[in-house]
């Protein structure tokens, strides 16, 4: 049994009764009843197919940031700019010299690294986070 279209109408549709039912034995027959019905199932079926196209097409943003994923990146960047500042000094004035409590101290060695990762917490934050609309 095959379903076959003998003609369809400016928008691409099936007729309903157009739709013959080819029977290999028995020859065409034509069923009015079961090819509406059919047809009524594949008008709804299309028109909801459609209806769920243009809602993606719909939901599609124009940029893949908002305001306040660059708002969020940008403090994200000014704190990892502030941890690099934090490592900043420590060197002697002349080669010869050697401030071991400067170059080791906690500020450079333990605070800063931690202030640099929380920033790129942040920035990663900003862009996995989605828009609400």
């Amino acid at each position: 049994m095959v379903l076959d279209s003998a003609r369809t109408d400016s928008t691409g549709r099936t007729s309903p009764n157009e739709i013959t039912l080819f029977i290999t034995s028995s020859g065409v027959e034509k069923f009015s009843f079961f090819n509406t019905l059919l047809y009524k199932l594949y008008y709804i079926c299309d028109i909801k197919k459609n209806h769920q196209m243009s809602k993606e097409i719909k939901k599609q943003p124009g940029f893949a940031f908002t305001k306040e994923n660059y708002r969020i990146l940008i403090v994200g960047v000014i704190i990892v700019a502030i941890g690099y500042m934090l490592m900043v000094g420590g060197g002697a004035a002349s080669p010869n010299e050697f401030h071991e409590d400067e170059i080791f101290s906690f500020r450079r060695i333990t605070l800063s690294p931690i202030v640099i990762l929380a920033g790129f917490v942040v920035v990663l934050y900003a862009i996995m986070k989605k828009s609400k609309s």
